[in-house]
């Protein structure tokens, strides 16, 4: 299977992480399906948790998908 983009998956995060759109992409489904309904339950406020994701993503300290695989 081709190697995820850190670049692409730290976008999805910051742009679409109320939908955990970037943990979807990452193989995450369980979480995602978790930020969907805490962003749903808080009014919108869960977008915080993908943003701050997002963030770590670009940042190095979120690296690896859902199979373990380095993030290029």
């Amino acid at each position: 299977k081709p190697v995820k983009s850190r670049m692409l998956a730290a976008f999805l995060g910051i742009a679409f992480g109320a939908i955990g759109l970037h943990r979807i992409y990452l193989g995450y489904y369980g979480i995602a399906l978790a930020q969907i309904i805490v962003t749903l339950i808080t009014g919108g406020f869960g977008v915080v948790w993908g943003f701050v994701e997002g963030a770590l993503i670009f940042t190095g300290h979120i690296f690896k998908d859902a199979k373990g695989r380095h993030l290029k």
